[in-house]
């Protein structure tokens, strides 16, 4: 994070959260670029039965977390259910 030691002193409890948090998806970032390049060879080397894509080897950023695919079907569902539930409590309907 590049930080010195002073400036240490200097932030407060959030911003040192937000500083954590920017740092990991930058990490994220730069993995789901490597892993781009490795998807790509792997495709085209043809020993694949399916196609690879880069959320397989990374996962995907949601609020602040890396999900892997079983975790982010289950998030999106359970979102769908609460906006559901919350249009249908907004029109009376219980």
């Amino acid at each position: 994070m590049q930080l010195r030691h002073d400036d240490l002193w200097e932030l407060g409890l959030g911003e040192l959260l937000d500083l954590i948090d920017g740092y990991r998806y930058r990490d994220w970032l730069e993995s789901r670029r490597l892993m781009t390049a490795a998807a790509l060879i792997a495709n085209c080397s043809g020993n694949l039965r399916h196609p690879l894509s880069v959320e397989d080897l990374v996962g995907r950023w949601v609020d602040g977390q890396v999900m892997d695919e079983e975790s982010y079907g289950e998030y999106c569902k359970e979102l769908a259910r609460r906006h559901r539930d919350e249009r249908l409590r907004r029109q009376g309907v219980e």
